[in-house]
């Protein structure tokens, strides 16, 4: 994930997440206007049907 404001790139982040349990993360990303999420699979992503 990535915080911008006006463009300029202020915060970043990069998370692994699971399916077996929930995870709440707090990223006190302030002062931003723009929220960017990306998503990536690896040869480990398990396979949730067709998408």
């Amino acid at each position: 994930m990535q915080g911008r404001l006006n463009g300029a790139l202020l915060f970043t982040r990069t998370l692994t997440l699971d399916t077996a349990a929930p995870l709440f993360v707090s990223f006190g990303f302030t002062s931003i206007d723009e929220l960017d999420f990306f998503a990536g699979t690896t040869r480990f992503t398990a396979s949730f049907g067709s998408w």
